[in-house]
């Protein structure tokens, strides 16, 4: 097993690129599974999320890649237009060095944009499985001489109902493409895929113990559906967490999530695939600056950090009182005495009436309308 990515036959520029980004030393997925895509062998690797897949497969498939050739010479498929992205960030981050066109594609995109692009010239392609076979079906998207194709992820590919879609994909593929499947557990399904479409392929598992970080303490908990919330808030209490990064199944959900935690008193943010920066290219999630946002009234709160304040204080007294969405709460900015909030203009009313039943840590707050611009 190679220790050291300049030991890996990989390109210079690869190798470089790696190390700029403070690699050193691959991760067992990537020992065992770079040697083998680069002599072009079909690969299984069974490794969970985060273990490194995406540079297993992505820096060998850079390796043998010609830019600039006619048609797509590699296709990536991924449960989620996330990952996708993911992907393709990666391909255009380290493929730079000589010019590698990537190009993700996905639901929720335009078809005339990813068209047009296709027709421009595409080397990576990375996308869903439902996009891409509609490309397909299109006459847009041809790759009847592919060279690589990876399936990432592919377990959840399957739980999500793909199979279909990726069985119609790998259909249109030439029989000589070298072809690599990553998944976090290897299910009889994903055995039949494997033996239908796959060449003598080499299987690379990653034993449980090494496929997490050692420092990260790990711990689960079995709860009903309807308790989720209280047993997420009861850990955040307990824990006295300062910060926390919660994944949900869709999109909907993380701005369900974070509304609710924010009118428990939490300070939450959505950041989903609808996340866009603001005109003035700040992060709309962004809270703690001292800047006044257009729709916003500043207002003035009795306590600020001498008394310990904290911005869930702030957000969970003001959402739990005046009966308003947590989300909708932007900048806060905590003097020594007073803590300066932007309220939406159309909640300040119902802010100001209820001054008089504000409470953080058992003492009366006041809530009035600042006197600064």
């Amino acid at each position: 097993m190679t220790s050291d990515f300049t030991q890996m036959d990989l390109r210079p520029e690869l190798v470089q690129a790696v190390a700029e980004r403070g690699y050193i030393n691959p991760t067992p997925i990537q020992s065992s599974v770079i040697p083998l895509m680069l002599s072009r062998q079909d690969v299984i690797g069974q490794a969970q999320t985060g273990t490194g897949n995406t540079a297993a497969f992505m820096l060998p498939i850079l390796h043998n890649l010609t830019p600039n050739q006619e048609g797509v010479q590699s296709l990536i498929m991924a449960p989620t237009r996330e990952l996708a992205i993911q992907v393709a960030d990666f391909v255009y981050e380290y493929g730079q060095f000589h010019g590698v066109r990537v190009m993700a594609v996905y639901s929720g995109r335009s078809y005339n944009r990813q068209i047009r692009r296709l027709k421009s010239g595409v080397d990576v392609v990375v996308g869903t499985p439902g996009r891409l076979l509609d490309l397909i079906k299109k006459s847009v998207l041809d790759i009847s001489r592919i060279d690589t194709v990876v399936l990432d992820e592919a377990d959840e590919m399957l739980s999500m109902g793909f199979i279909e879609d990726i069985e119609a994909i790998l259909k249109e593929t030439p029989p000589t493409h070298q072809t690599a499947l990553f998944s976090a557990t290897i299910s009889p399904e994903i055995h039949r895929l494997a033996d239908r479409y796959m060449q003598d392929p080499e299987s690379v598992n990653i034993d449980r113990k090494q496929r997490s970080v050692p420092s990260i303490e790990q711990h689960h908990c079995l709860v009903n559906e309807k308790d989720k919330l209280a047993a997420l808030t009861r850990v955040m209490e307990f824990k006295q967490v300062t910060s926390m990064l919660i994944f949900t199944r869709t999109r909907v959900r993380t701005g369900k999530l974070a509304n609710e935690l924010s009118t428990r008193g939490f300070a939450a943010e959505a950041l989903n695939g609808d996340w866009k920066p603001s005109k003035d290219g700040r992060k709309r999630s962004q809270r703690g600056i001292d800047s006044h946002e257009a729709g916003m009234v500043r207002l003035t709160f009795s306590r600020g950090k001498a008394y310990g304040v904290r911005p869930n204080d702030v957000v969970g007294t003001i959402a739990h009182h005046a009966n308003i969405p947590g989300y909708t709460i932007g900048k806060i900015k905590f003097q020594e005495k007073r803590t300066l909030v932007d309220v939406p203009e159309k909640f300040v009313q119902q802010v100001l009436d209820k001054s008089g039943e504000y409470e953080v840590q058992k003492h009366h707050v006041t809530i009035e309308r600042a006197n600064i611009a």
